[in-house]
């Protein structure tokens, strides 16, 4: 999957089911590069098909420094924005232990 596509889907996130579409998108891309990975593996000082953070760890932690460093949503936010914000969260956290 391209790089595209996964901005795309991120430009069309207006509610929690375009968000979950994103994520589904974003899953995909991750399958597709770990599938690719195994089949030839890329160079080990270059990403994983564009994945710089490959596991869990390491994609939360750069989740948070690249929104700390660009102030994602760091603005005070209208109620509406908050809710929306909170939704997000909730629908990450299920990633935790949903089954």
């Amino acid at each position: 999957m391209d790089d595209q596509k996964i901005i795309d889907s991120v430009n069309s996130v207006r509610d929690a089911a375009s968000f979950i579409a994103f994520l589904e998108v974003l899953r995909v891309s991750w399958e597709d590069a770990v599938l690719a990975e195994k089949g030839a593996s890329s160079n080990p000082y270059a990403s994983m098909y564009g994945w710089e953070n490959t596991n869990i760890g390491s994609f939360l932690d750069a989740a948070i420094a690249g929104g700390t460093d660009n102030r994602v949503g760091l603005e005070s936010a209208e109620k509406g924005e908050a809710i929306a914000w909170r939704q997000a969260a909730e629908i990450i956290l299920l990633g935790k232990t949903y089954e």
